[in-house]
């Protein structure tokens, strides 16, 4: 007997939405003060751009999540773009996910992506991969070399994340842990390295060396003046 044929319907990476959570560069990458001081504002402010040249080139929906009202408003002078920003609120990063996820679900968007400002090496080839995943599983992780993720996404509402190790070399397999025990199917990508450290700021910006976009470009730049000497350590 004939089966009815069903439409598939296909979802492309223009039906994701793309959300970088963020601070002010003048408060974000605490760990990097202590080994730069004060020139460490100006490595969160590279590496914001960078994530913000994601943003941009990202062909569906985007948000900015911004940590607190102050972050907004410094976005807004010193960019005083189109793009859209909401508050995160809560008192984990998980709980502030969660807020942010709801918000965008009431207004319509069912898939989303996460990312923040620390993963240089990120580029769009690794985001349309994400979002694809997204076509066939409830939910996408990026792993990040120190046990955190450098992108998580979802087609349903994130399950209570609040209490996950947040910050932790954990994270990734906690996190992965919860979705499975949610019955969700989860997908994994490539391993990526996102930068906390000093040495991991240089490790960057050796991987970046053959990469065109002009942010990443800028941040190899200050980073090979600002350290002229220094290398990265072997991994």
């Amino acid at each position: 007997m004939d089966m009815p044929q069903t439409e598939s319907v296909h979802h492309s990476p223009a039906s994701v939405c793309l959300v970088l959570f963020f601070k002010a560069p003048a408060t974000a990458k605490r760990r990097l003060a202590v080994q730069l001081g004060d020139a460490s504002s100006d490595a969160a402010a590279h590496l914001l751009c960078c994530a913000l040249e994601d943003l941009r080139a990202w062909p569906g929906d985007r948000v900015l999540a911004a940590a607190e009202k102050q972050d907004a408003q410094w976005l807004e002078s010193e960019l005083g773009d189109d793009l859209n920003v909401v508050l995160q609120r809560g008192r984990s990063l998980g709980e502030r996910i969660s807020h942010v996820d709801e918000a965008l679900r009431r207004n319509g968007m069912q898939r989303a992506l996460y990312i923040g400002s620390d993963c240089p090496q990120m580029d769009d080839r690794y985001l349309h991969a994400a979002a694809a995943a997204l076509e066939r599983d409830d939910a996408v992780l990026g792993p990040a070399g120190d046990g955190g993720v450098v992108v998580m996404g979802s087609r349903r509402p994130w399950p209570a994340l609040g209490k996950l190790p947040w910050s932790s070399d954990r994270l990734a397999e906690a996190l992965r842990a919860l979705l499975v025990q949610q019955c969700w199917s989860v997908a994994t990508l490539a391993q990526r390295h996102d930068v906390d450290t000093l040495d991991d700021l240089l490790r960057a910006a050796d991987a970046l060396t053959g990469d065109s976009r002009p942010a990443r470009q800028a941040l190899r730049r200050w980073v090979l003046e600002r350290a002229p000497c220094a290398t990265p350590s072997a991994s």
